[in-house]
């Protein structure tokens, strides 16, 4: 389990470490499906070529497990 000063002290959070974060809530494949449609409230994604980057924002991160919101309440 990763608290959230190991997290606070990560130089760059994967989507894998935010699903281990999140401790089974959500998986990184919905991280990345998530993120590459732009609804992921806390990672986005962006398209190099035939590869993807992932940013993933701590603090809305932690908001996210707090229950601020939730991926489906971030609809376009």
């Amino acid at each position: 389990m990763i608290t959230d000063a190991e997290l606070d002290a990560m130089p760059k959070i994967t989507p894998a470490i935010a699903a281990e974060y999140l401790q089974g809530e959500i998986n990184r494949v919905t991280i990345y499906y998530l993120a590459q449609r732009g609804r992921c409230p806390f990672c986005s994604a962006e398209r190099n070529g035939s590869r993807w980057s992932y940013h993933i924002n701590a603090a809305l991160l932690k908001r996210y497990k707090a229950g601020e919101f939730h991926p489906a309440t971030n609809r376009r």
